[in-house]
């Protein structure tokens, strides 16, 4: 009879036991968001040290992660740059973080449904946003960058941070990059809980914490930032549907910002529309003796927006005399800071960052005003050989080949 009772008490054992550690999905229990903590912060302590010692890196633990699943205890949404490779910071192995890499380390959906997933199927408990100092896609939202193909997109999730600090500080561009890199660890925060009832519901029953940090790349040290100072309203309940008269409301608030001067105190005012002419200076190769020619002409751009930090984005088309031949169609387009742009409105190439200078179709009829001025190039002597186009800017030189009668950038 006793042996039977100890079987039995032990059954009983065994079965609490599976049950606290078991999670709805059958995983194993998430590791207290504290000591998950905990984990990281000696894993990085390690590393800055000289001392990491290589955790599960051997071919052991991938079979054994094969055979019997992952079971990861944080997750991490980190940078997708080279320079911050999660698991070795924190001194970590196959089958310890969950890790979500993009670049800026924002908050679109795909990032927000891997965490998800890290949260409801992998069991961790703890959340990480890291950041990371000189982060280059913080560094193009704070000057201006960023504006090809998609990284257009993640610079925009990252410009709300950015806004913040310039208007909590005062600082922009280049000053504000590692103020930003800070803000938009909060910032992402922030987005996750909007977007994810699933987070929410388990940071509110506190079966999981979603805190940030930034990683310098200098001395490997993370800083960790504790939650976003607003959890507890950001938690509280889901968001509802805006009303429509919100949704108008927004609506207005997006066209205004459109037109709306946001420049910091000191420095010249433009807006939407606003005329500047830039000074362009390309070099001319002639195909058929290899000659070069130095072309000098004038462009009027029109201010197409105004960046919170100040920057203009310009551009504009005219036509323009190359030597004898028939007029050609220039476009001009880039960044200019207001204070580069003298008295008269007029600007040199040479401060236009990310200059973009092609020949395009000639415009329709009827375009506006910054179309019609012609200008006459210098010199007027020119072979009427379709030319090659450098534009030069001191430091950096962008070259246009001429293909199929457009200047392309190589």
């Amino acid at each position: 009879m006793k042996r039977l009772f100890c079987v039995l008490t032990g059954i009983a054992l065994f079965a609490l036991t599976s049950a606290v550690l078991a999670d709805d999905h059958g995983h194993i229990s998430a590791v207290p968001p504290q000591e998950a903590l905990k984990r990281l912060q000696d894993g990085n302590a390690r590393f800055v040290q000289g001392q990491a010692q290589h955790p599960n890196g051997e071919t052991g633990r991938a079979k054994e992660t094969a055979e019997h699943g992952q079971h990861p205890f944080a997750t991490v949404l980190a940078c997708s740059d080279s320079r911050c490779p999660v698991e070795i910071v924190f001194d970590q192995g196959i089958g310890d973080i969950f890790a979500i890499k993009v670049a800026g380390n924002v908050s679109g959906k795909s990032q927000l449904g891997s965490i998800e997933y890290g949260v409801a199927h992998t069991g961790t408990a703890l959340i990480v946003v890291l950041g990371h100092t000189q982060c280059g896609a913080v560094t193009a939202a704070c000057t201006g960058g960023g504006h090809e193909g998609s990284i257009e997109s993640l610079v925009k999730s990252i410009e709300p941070a950015v806004r913040k600090v310039e208007k909590k500080s005062g600082k922009t561009g280049k000053d504000a990059v590692e103020d930003s890199v800070r803000a938009n660890v909060f910032v992402q925060i922030q987005s996750l809980f909007a977007g994810s009832e699933i987070l929410r519901k388990a940071v509110r029953e506190k079966k999981a914490a979603v805190i940030g940090a930034v990683y310098d790349i200098t001395t490997g040290k993370v800083e960790f930032l504790g939650e976003h100072p607003n959890t507890a309203d950001l938690i509280s309940a889901d968001p509802k549907e805006k009303k429509p008269d919100q949704k108008q409301a927004d609506k207005e608030d997006a066209e205004k910002t459109k037109t709306e001067k946001k420049i910091p105190a000191g420095q010249k005012i433009y807006a939407v529309e606003d005329i500047v002419r830039v000074f362009v200076q390309v070099e001319s190769k002639v195909s058929n003796d290899g000659s070069k020619q130095e072309l000098d002409f004038e462009i009027a751009c029109q201010v197409v927006s105004v960046r919170d930090n100040g920057n203009l984005f310009i551009e504009g088309t005219q036509s323009v005399h190359i030597g004898g031949q028939k007029p050609r169609f220039v476009y001009v387009s880039g960044f200019v800071h207001p204070n580069d742009i003298d008295p008269g409105n007029t600007i040199e190439s040479a401060y236009v960052s990310r200059l973009e200078v092609r020949e395009v179709e000639e415009p329709k009829a009827k375009q506006p005003p910054l179309f019609a001025k012609e200008t006459s190039a210098v010199p007027p002597a020119v072979n009427a050989a379709q030319p090659s186009v450098r534009a030069s800017r001191p430091g950096s030189f962008r070259t246009f080949q001429q293909r199929k009668g457009t200047f392309m950038g190589q």
